[in-house]
């Protein structure tokens, strides 16, 4: 970023692909004073939506900009509309990797879903099958994994196969 908006004054950078580098991005042209607009393509923390990413406090519009709808969106309807209808679910338990990505999107759906919501971050470097373990110890209607690697799923799935749990079976919905 240094090199494109500082050195050679590049007017637009396509990119980052994740919430977590996009606020890493926003705050590093406010820093340095970069008038240089992101434009990212996947980046939708629900902060995002309003990050504080102008030079000036009267610039009418700011430096980051996205394509893809906030996780406003993709949290009420998968709390509403995908697992909200089913009566059957009083308790939803959301797994969600802990960072800009996970956090808003498990949030969003803690907050819309019409019953019991039960939140377990994990991290990229946690135990799949200590997570799996806790996962099933909270005897949840429904799973929902937010992640933004699809091994990190995989892992917690495959760990709980051989931890003779029910888990899976549960799993209703993978955000990735």
């Amino acid at each position: 970023l240094d090199y494109l908006a500082g050195t050679i004054g590049v007017p637009v950078v396509v990119g980052p692909l994740s919430s977590t580098d996009s606020y890493s991005l926003i705050n590093r042209l406010v820093r340095q004073k970069y008038a240089t607009v992101i434009l990212s393509p996947a980046a939708t923390s629900p902060g995002l939506t309003a990050p504080i990413d102008k030079l000036r406090p009267d610039d009418p519009f700011g430096l980051f900009w996205r394509t893809c709808p906030s996780d406003e969106l993709q949290g009420r309807v998968l709390a509403e509309s995908v697992l909200g209808p089913d009566a059957s679910i009083d308790t939803a338990l959301v797994i969600y990797i802990q960072d800009a990505y996970g956090e808003g999107l498990a949030t969003v759906f803690e907050k819309k879903f019409p019953r019991t919501t039960k939140l377990l971050p994990f991290k990229s470097d946690s135990d799949p099958a200590a997570i799996a373990s806790s996962a099933n110890a909270q005897n949840p209607d429904a799973v929902v994994i937010i992640t933004v690697q699809a091994a990190d799923a995989v892992a917690l799935l495959v760990s709980d196969i051989s931890g003779n749990s029910s888990l899976r079976a549960r799993v209703t919905s993978i955000a990735v």
